[in-house]
């Protein structure tokens, strides 16, 4: 899994075309289309973690990385970012989390050698 690079080319205020309907326009756009699944739970960028709001489901930040600001999301996100009332700070990952990671990484690049 790759961690998604935040910036306004990306995270933009209207997009141009879907490629995965995550919640479509949001609140019950997913029903709309016969689609049965609950949808994405949580989107991981380099500076935050965002969540669904639990009735527009318009993304909304519920924990930034250590070293980031409010600032820094608002300077990256094309659009109005919401917050929650309580955000946490994203807990720094383990040495073992980190291994694993990386071993994942050494797995994923040998694959693709392969090809």
């Amino acid at each position: 899994m790759g961690v998604l690079k935040q910036g306004r080319r990306g995270f933009v205020e209207k997009i141009d075309f879907v490629t995965s309907l995550g919640y479509g326009k949001g609140g019950d756009d997913r029903a709309s289309y016969g689609v049965t699944t609950k949808g994405p739970s949580r989107l991981s960028t380099n500076l935050c973690i965002m969540e669904p709001h639990s009735t527009d489901k318009d993304l909304i930040v519920t924990s930034i990385h250590p070293g980031i600001s409010r600032g820094d999301m608002i300077a990256t996100t094309g659009w109005q970012v919401e917050f929650v009332d309580e955000i946490a700070q994203t807990p720094v990952p383990s040495d073992h989390e980190l291994q694993i990671l990386r071993d994942l990484h050494t797995c994923t690049n040998a694959a693709h050698e392969g090809q």
